[in-house]
């Protein structure tokens, strides 16, 4: 079987099932990309934050880095470098949220790649630099 032809009924449901329901609204107007960042990847960045968190932490721990000793200017402006710069972080992160897509929502991002995966960084950094 093709591997595009794979489906996995279980999996499915059990990922929309466990996702949390946020309350924004869809509107008829909105871009499909930004109907996919409103139905899937904001409801999955949040049920993932607290292991994006731990990932990070484990980062800056690797780092030798001490978040407490920095301003929150600085802070934030390590956060983004290290999102910008660290290949392992930039697979690591981005892969955490991916890996709980389903096979439609996996090929939708697929095709839209660069662009999702842009405001994908920019979510996770803004949620490890504010939290």
């Amino acid at each position: 079987m093709h591997p595009d032809k794979l489906h996995f009924p279980s999996r499915e449901s059990d990922i929309q099932r466990i996702r949390p329901q946020l309350p924004i609204a869809t509107t008829d107007s909105m871009s499909d990309i930004e109907r996919f960042q409103t139905e899937t990847l904001r409801p999955v960045l949040k049920m993932q934050h607290d292991l994006l968190k731990a990932i990070f932490a484990d980062y800056l721990i690797q780092q030798k880095v001490k978040p407490q000793t920095l301003s929150a200017d600085r802070y934030t402006d390590f956060v983004y470098q290290a999102l910008t710069k660290d290949q392992a972080l930039k697979n690591i992160l981005p892969g955490t949220v991916v890996g709980q897509f389903t096979i439609e929502e996996y090929h939708f991002y697929k095709a839209n790649r660069q662009e999702i995966a842009k405001r994908l960084m920019k979510f996770i950094a803004k949620r490890i630099a504010e939290n």
